[in-house]
């Protein structure tokens, strides 16, 4: 009988390899927020806009340049209290920010003062930007936790930096190639 065969047991398999790391009091729950040597004790920078920054963890990629297209993953605290998290989305999967550094309003754009406290950092570091209200939320706040004229801070860790120019569809147009648009491919 066919209906007698049984299909063969599954075989557990030995683990070889597990990560004993000591996750965060805070944020138990993110896989990149482990328990990494944050330099709390880094020098504060103040910067010409008022801005101040500290950096947590210095990287070793890229700085952004204007134009560049950044990723990046940001905590928004309010008097210590983390507000929102691009690490945590209602449930779903954490989703890093993309922008396009040195761009300051409209599509592309970030915060003003993610985008102002970033200058000289590098890929793969983190860094806490404190900001006066002019390059955060302003006089609107943001309802119901943040009042208006509120000092903010940011965690950000730079994920990734893809320089101007280097994706072939913005290239495109330019005027010395004919038949190169996305289309024209296939």
């Amino acid at each position: 009988d066919e209906d007698d065969v049984q299909a063969p047991a599954s075989v557990p398999r030995e683990i070889t390899y597990q990560v004993d790391d000591e996750l965060c009091s805070k944020h138990p729950k993110w896989k990149q927020c482990r328990k990494k040597s944050f330099n709390t004790l880094a020098p504060t920078v103040t910067m010409p806009t008022g801005i101040t920054y500290q950096d947590l963890s210095v990287g070793k990629g890229n700085s952004p340049e204007p134009g560049d297209t950044c990723t990046v993953h940001y905590s928004l605290y309010y008097k210590g209290d983390e507000i929102e998290s691009s690490r945590e989305s209602s449930g779903l999967a954490a989703r890093p920010v993309g922008f396009q550094y040195g761009v300051e309003k409209g599509s592309g754009s970030v915060i003003t003062a993610i985008s102002l406290g970033m200058e000289g950092m590098r890929v793969g570091g983190v860094r806490r930007i404190t900001s006066p209200p002019e390059f955060a939320f302003g006089d609107k706040g943001k309802k119901p936790r943040i009042p208006p004229n509120a000092i903010v801070q940011f965690d950000v860790q730079l994920l990734t930096v893809k320089r101007a120019g280097t994706n072939p569809i913005t290239r495109q147009g330019s005027g010395s190639e004919k038949n190169t648009g996305l289309f024209d491919l296939f």
